[in-house]
Parts: C-alpha cells; structure tokens; sequence
C-alpha cells in the first residue's frame, strides 16, 4: 500500500490534491499472476479498483513473463490507460518464484513507471553471501518489501518498506501542522511523515533486538539451517514416493502423491497431517490449475526430525 500511493503521487503530482477523479486516464499497475492476493486489496483501498491490476503471464517456472510484461504496458498505453507501477516478487508465497528482477526493473525504467519488489518473506535469505544473486536486480528497485516477522524471525507485525527515493515518500505523505514540532534534522526522520501511520509503536526494537542478541551472523545461521532443512524435505519426499511440483531454491515444497496427483487425494492427505497435530501443510494450486500440497520452512527451530515426523503424516495416508 505504502509503495502504490508513493508511485501514484510520484507519477501523477496532482494525485494527492484531487485524487483519481483529478488524472487524465485510468491508472494500472502490473503484477505476476501468482503475486500475493495484497496487492488487489490495495487496488480497492487506493480507489484504483481491481480491475487496475494486471496480472501478467508467468513462465513454466512460475516467474513473471517480461515479453508478457512489456506487450502489456503497451497494450495499455495504446488503449487510454496510465502505467504507473511493476511489482516483482522476490519468492511467491505459492511456491517461492523469483522473478527476473533485474529484466522486469528495466522494463519499468524504459516505460517510466515506478519498480517495486515485493521480498516480504524470501528476501532476508539475501543476508547469504551465497544465495545474493538469487536476487539480482533487486538493488535496481524504487521500494522493497520485507517483513522482518517472517524469515527474521520478529515477533509479529514487523513489516519494513526499504525506499531509495525518500523524497518521494515525502512528497505521498508528509503533512504540516502548528500542533507538531518541527521535523527532526540530521539522521532522525519523523517517520509519520514518510508513511501512513502518525502514532505509531516501536516496531523496529522487535528486530533491534534481536540483532543486539544473535547478531547478522546468528541470522545468517538460522536462514542457512532452515534452507538446509527445505534441502531435506525435498530429499525425503522424492525418497518416499511424492513428486515435488514447483521449482525455486527457496525452502519452499509444493507437491504430490506421485501415484495419485488428483485434487481429492491432496486435500485427504492434508486434512490427515493437519489431524495429526505434526505438522501443518496446505493445499494450492500452481499456475491456477495444478493442485498441490505446499509445506514451508520458515521456523529457525524446524529440525531433521520434524521433517521426518511429517514424512511419516504423509505415509501414513497410503
């Protein structure tokens, strides 16, 4: 949301004096198909409507198609319409794809639109010397998501927007009141004026301190463990006779019963795991029609035999 209102008032400067009703088209944005279901509820609460998402085409990898993309934006422009912004994914929440960061923020600079990257949940595993250029072209965005409650392990409700152009959240934002002291100098910023919150609590002590307690490297540590723990799961899957459906080096699994794929048998084994109490997995659908299950390491405290135990869910539904 941050980052849409921010696009739209850097692309349309009278956007935030006389809204959507003061632009001379319909604004539209551009996400992948498989983008997480947040960026339509922004769509409704910006007042753009979810008709003003785009949902481009993903590839056999489930990744933003950029020929998709940019005959998109160009249809659009043809017909009347107002890009403004590309959402990348950083690690869909389906099945952990990565776009073509770097493709997709050029595209975005070519056509003059507003480049964002949505990393809430795969992005800290960037922390990694050795899984960095899975996110190449990152460093090219105008914003980033990263939510320190998922793969930083926060307590919840530690969402960051990473922003390079401050001005720019300034100009969606900032707001000047007699009641308010002056805005602070220096290397302190009046963070209600650089987003939607004005009172607002300490989230940033939640991820403060824990780095003051394990520091980057004890971050590094837990992200490399549970990355080695998605490597087992995968291992122990294909071991035991179920076939891994989707394609990432996130520790991520979406899967089925290779002798039985269908919808039905993936919704029994779920409801059995989930009655077991030793795990809990879920069902989805990969590209919108491929039913799999979908099981997720994002607990520093997952251990080989957690995998093991819900190995043992799963083959206890044959």
């Amino acid at each position: 949301l941050t980052a849409v209102l921010t696009a739209l008032q850097a692309h349309f400067p009278g956007y935030r004096a006389r809204g959507l009703r003061g632009l001379p088209a319909q604004p539209v944005f551009y996400v992948s198909a498989e983008c997480h279901h947040s960026f339509e509820r922004t769509a409704s609460i910006t007042g753009l409507g979810t008709d003003a998402v785009r949902a481009i085409a993903v590839d056999e990898r489930l990744r933003m198609r950029p020929d998709a993309l940019e005959a998109a934006i160009e249809d659009d422009r043809r017909d009347g319409f107002a890009p403004f912004l590309v959402a990348a994914t950083a690690g869909t929440t389906n099945a952990g794809a990565i776009d073509p960061l770097a493709q997709i923020a050029e595209i975005a600079r070519r056509h003059g639109l507003w480049s964002h990257v949505d990393a809430a949940w795969a992005g800290a595993a960037a922390l990694l010397p050795e899984k960095r250029t899975l996110f190449s072209g990152i460093e090219l965005a105008d914003s980033v998501t990263l939510d320190a409650h998922k793969w930083l392990s926060a307590p919840m409700g530690a969402g960051l927007v990473l922003c390079t152009r401050p001005g720019a959240l300034r100009a969606a934002f900032a707001v000047e009141n007699p009641y308010m002291p002056r805005e602070a100098s220096g290397d302190v910023a009046d963070l209600y004026q650089y987003g939607l919150q004005w009172s607002r609590r300490f989230h940033g002590l939640k991820l403060l301190l824990s780095l003051l307690i394990h520091g980057w490297d004890g971050y590094r540590d837990a992200i490399r463990h549970m990355f080695t723990m998605g490597e087992r799961l995968e291992r122990r899957l294909g071991e035991t006779g179920w076939r891994v459906v989707n394609h990432t080096p996130l520790p991520i699994r979406c899967f089925v019963d290779a002798s039985d794929p269908s919808e039905q048998r993936c919704e029994q084994v779920r409801a059995h795991v989930f009655a077991s109490g030793q795990a809990w997995i879920s069902t989805t659908r990969l590209g919108g029609s491929q039913a799999a299950l979908r099981a997720c390491v994002t607990n520093f405290r997952t251990e080989p035999e957690d995998v093991d135990a819900l190995i043992a869910a799963l083959e206890a539904t044959r």
